[in-house]
Parts: C-alpha cells; sequence; structure tokens
C-alpha cells in the first residue's frame, strides 16, 4: 500500500452526489491498494497512523511529540489508485502495479474498519467515495506531508522509549544549530 499522508487544520471532499464531508485537524491521506498487497499490509499501516507522532506539542512548531489519537484529530481517507502511476516509460502514467478495483475495494474498506479500531472512539475516521471522483480541498498544517509504503515500514512492533527520547533531543539540537526557533 502507499499513502501520502498530510497534516491538516481542515480537509473537505465532495463527491458526485455533492455531500460534503468535512474534518478539522488530523489527517488527509491517500491511499493506493497495490496487487500484492494483504491484510498484513493494514496492519503494518494502521499500527503505523495510530501512533505516528506527528503533531507538535503546543508552542513549538517542527516538534513531533503527539499523534492523532493524542489530540483527539480527525482523519479523512481518500481512495487513489493513482499512486501506483508509474511514469518511467511514456508519456502516460501505467497503472499496472493497482490492485483491480474490487480487491482494492475490500482491503480499503478493511483499511477503515481497523484504522476505526485502531484510533478508537476520540478520533473520527471519514472517506471519500471508492472509485468515484471527487474534489478535495484541504488547509496544510506545515506543510508536513509524509509518504509511507508498507513494503518500506520498519517492522518492528515498539520502539525503546530512551531511542525515541534520544532521538527527539537530537533532533531538537539539531534544529537549533540550523537556527530553527524552536518555539515559534
Amino acid at each position: 500500500m502507499r499513502l501520502v499522508l498530510q497534516r491538516e487544520t481542515k480537509a473537505s471532499v465532495k463527491g458526485k452526489k455533492k455531500v460534503m464531508i468535512k474534518i478539522g485537524r488530523g489527517y488527509l491521506f491517500y491511499v493506493a491498494i497495490g496487487q500484492d498487497d494483504t491484510e498484513e499490509d493494514i496492519d503494518i499501516l494502521v499500527n503505523k497512523l495510530s501512533k505516528l507522532r506527528f503533531f507538535p506539542k503546543k508552542g513549538k512548531v517542527h516538534d513531533f511529540q503527539s499523534s492523532v489519537v493524542d489530540i483527539k484529530g480527525s482523519i479523512l481517507a481518500i481512495p487513489n489508485y493513482t499512486l501506483y502511476g508509474d511514469l518511467n516509460d511514456g508519456n502516460r502514467p501505467y497503472f499496472g502495479e493497482a490492485a483491480r478495483s474490487e480487491a482494492a475495494k475490500d482491503l480499503y474498506k478493511q483499511l477503515l474498519k481497523a484504522l476505526k479500531k485502531a484510533c478508537g472512539k476520540e478520533v473520527t475516521v471519514k472517506t471519500g467515495a471508492f472509485g468515484e471522483f471527487m474534489e478535495v480541498t484541504a488547509t496544510n498544517d506545515g506543510p508536513a506531508t509524509l509518504v509511507l509504503e508498507t513494503g518500506l515500514i520498519d517492522h518492528m512492533e515498539e520502539q525503546d522509549e530512551e531511542v525515541e527520547e534520544e532521538f527527539a533531543e537530537n533532533f531538537d539540537d539539531m534544529l537549533e544549530r540550523l537556527g530553527v526557533d524552536l518555539n515559534v
């Protein structure tokens, strides 16, 4: 699975039925299901998304300390097979690595269900319409955007707290050396 994740202050999507789906602060992500993706890929992605520290604490812009669960945010998931567009040959994208529609739709539904379960009632999970043309509007907070691919995500279950704290301290030191004001 490929996913483009954006931290948003607000986002919305409107489909053919002209129904507007909106979220506040949280994640907007576009996800594509590949031909070889399985339920294991869903588990990997949901584990990463529910625990990912991508939100700053109050008063610190470049400090990634909180997850979407911690901030009681929202998630807007948009199915987007074009993330598997291969542009290496010619001038038109080739989508041969994307899963067939029915298989992709089934895994996408499973992804949403697993994400809702992992994030709990504190996080609102909404979705765009699978297989439809949609208009997506978003206000990116940062900008802050990540690209995740399940085949590349480290499969470690838990990271040691000391390692995380050391990384945070090293990250703050690096930003300070670069002249980034951490209190902006």
